[in-house]
């Protein structure tokens, strides 16, 4: 999210397709109730290039069985 110089937001890289990763349960602390995914692997990454300007970067996850998506804010 920010200003892009009247250009918009736009697409930065596509990651292609890679497969999900079944993960454990995340540990939960009972006296706070978060939950730490830290036991988790890491399932896709992206070099952030040097040219890449600061602000929020959104990353949409889409399935291929059902086209069912979500957002991650990076």
């Amino acid at each position: 999210m920010g200003y892009y110089q009247g250009n918009g937001a736009r697409e930065i890289i596509s990651l292609g397709s890679f497969s999900g990763v079944s993960q454990p349960a995340p540990i939960n602390d009972p006296v706070t109730g978060l939950n730490d995914c830290g036991n988790w692997t890491e399932s896709a990454s992206w070099l952030v290039p040097a040219t890449a300007v600061s602000g929020i970067y959104f990353a949409k996850l889409t399935r291929a069985d059902n086209n069912g998506s979500s957002h991650l804010f990076l």
